[in-house]
């Protein structure tokens, strides 16, 4: 229900008009809806009001990525870990703006420091896993794919079917 939250916040942003947290929700929602240019606006906007929201840094950063402008968006995701270091999401969003930096020496690291606070990140383990089978560490990026079936939708998937998995021992009979 998006456009029902929408109008929500825009209401509730009229009495309350400079508050950060309001407007990221709204540019939350826009980029929802695919208005990326709104939500962009949003967040730098939200950003005005209160310049250490990280949340706000966090979605703008993570909109740059997805549009190739590196130098902002490191900016952005830097601020928003310089008040939370353990961000899961946002060091996952910095670890794919190295990747598409061409920064392939920094892409394993980032996810090495995500995954050292949040060893259970299941996300982390599977992005570290292309990422190393990417850079042709076939062994180690083999072994960590093997967290794709902990994906809630892999899950789904490999539920449907009876056979246990192979765990490598013979295939005889």
């Amino acid at each position: 229900k998006w456009r029902e939250t929408l109008a929500a916040l825009k209401t509730a942003s009229t009495y309350l008009p400079d508050r950060a947290d309001i407007i990221t929700d709204i540019g939350f929602v826009q980029e929802r809806m695919g208005d990326e240019n709104a939500a962009i606006a949003c967040y730098r906007r939200a950003l005005q009001s209160d310049a250490h929201l990280p949340l706000a840094h966090l979605n703008l950063g993570a909109l740059l990525v997805r549009r190739g402008i590196i130098e902002e968006a490191e900016e952005h995701l830097s601020a928003a870990l310089s008040s939370d270091t353990t961000m899961s999401t946002a060091l996952v969003n910095l670890a794919m703006l190295h990747d598409v930096a061409d920064r392939r020496n920094e892409v394993i690291p980032t996810y090495d420091r995500l995954l050292a606070t949040q060893p259970d990140h299941i996300y982390g383990h599977f992005q570290r896993a292309l990422a190393l089978l990417c850079q042709e560490a076939f062994p180690a990026g083999w072994e960590e794919y093997l967290w794709r079936f902990r994906r809630p939708e892999t899950q789904t998937l490999h539920n449907m079917f009876s056979i246990p998995f192979w765990q490598g021992e013979l295939l005889v009979g």
